[in-house]
Formats: C-alpha cells, structure tokens, sequence
C-alpha cells in the first residue's frame, strides 16, 4: 500500500486485522467477509501487519 503521511494506510491495515472497528463498510478477504473478525482469526487466514522499523524477525 502506498500513499503520503497520514493518507490511513496504517488504519485500514488495523481495520482489516480487528484491531480498530470500523463504523461502517464491509471488508472482504476474496469473498469472505472477515470485518468484525478477532485479530487471531484474521492472522489464520494468512494476513498480517509489520510495522515499518520494527524488528520482527531475531537476527
């Protein structure tokens, strides 16, 4: 996802993983609605957020 500084990339990332709510709207996963879904249920299906400039992996 690309887009300037405070465009909502990183809300829309939270919203699609359950952790910020949505007031409104519908998000899909291919033709699954997963909106409303907790986060580890949306992880299971294989999507996840690495913020930038975290360290994720031990190295």
């Amino acid at each position: 996802m690309i887009g300037a500084n405070g465009a909502g990339k990183s809300t829309v990332l939270k919203a699609v993983l359950g952790i910020l709510r949505p007031s409104r709207g519908e998000i899909l996963f291919g033709d699954q609605g997963i909106g409303g879904l907790r986060t580890d249920l949306v992880v299971r299906h294989g999507i996840g957020y690495a913020p930038q400039g975290r360290i994720v992996f031990k190295t």
